[in-house]
């Protein structure tokens, strides 16, 4: 069974009912449809990506589920932070089903592009509802943020499925303690 940065986290399809409650602030930007990037890149003229890992990998039991892959289906993760200059606003995990030609083929061979305008600029990609998490102190996204710099605080984040050229992609956004969504 793979493991994640996520593999200690609960996903919920609705905040109402999570037992920890985002500020309006947070729920506006958890619930938001529109491509984070270009949230993000209205709060900054330094946006950049930093990719972290994008390789061949098993893909968590759970993750498999939501975007409904058989145990052979081949695929890429892909984890990135999003930030401002050197502040690091949101990582990000993507998993992409392998492709030899198309538009998953281009998002296989990304680089350090954002992942999300490929998404939102191609007419013909649809995406499923949000799920959404609450991640604790002792979660392995907080000690990663830690590790960044940042003062232990509980994260929120949301996921999920882009369809593309009729195969799913997942794409997991936390927001790290940096990110606009806490701010004023």
């Amino acid at each position: 069974m793979a493991t994640t940065i996520f593999s200690d986290i609960q996903w919920a399809t609705d905040l109402a009912q999570a037992a920890v409650q985002p500020s309006e602030r947070m729920r506006d930007w958890l619930e938001s449809p529109q491509s984070l990037t270009a949230r993000l890149r209205q709060h900054t003229a330094s946006f950049h990506v930093e990719v972290l890992s994008h390789q061949p990998a098993e893909v968590a039991v759970d993750e498999r589920a939501l975007m409904q892959l058989g145990a052979a289906d081949a695929c890429q993760c892909r984890e990135v932070i999003l930030g401002n200059g050197d502040s690091a606003w949101v990582f990000a995990r993507s998993i992409i089903p392998q492709a030899t030609q198309g538009l998953l083929y281009d998002l296989q061979h990304i680089g350090d592009s954002p992942l999300g305008e490929a998404l939102f600029s191609h007419p013909n990609i649809y995406s499923g509802a949000f799920e959404f998490a609450h991640f604790p102190l002792q979660s392995k996204v907080v000690e990663l943020d830690q590790q960044r710099g940042a003062t232990a605080q509980a994260l929120w984040g949301r996921r999920r499925v882009f369809m593309v050229e009729q195969q799913p992609v997942l794409v997991a956004e936390v927001f790290l303690s940096a990110a606009p969504s806490y701010g004023d």
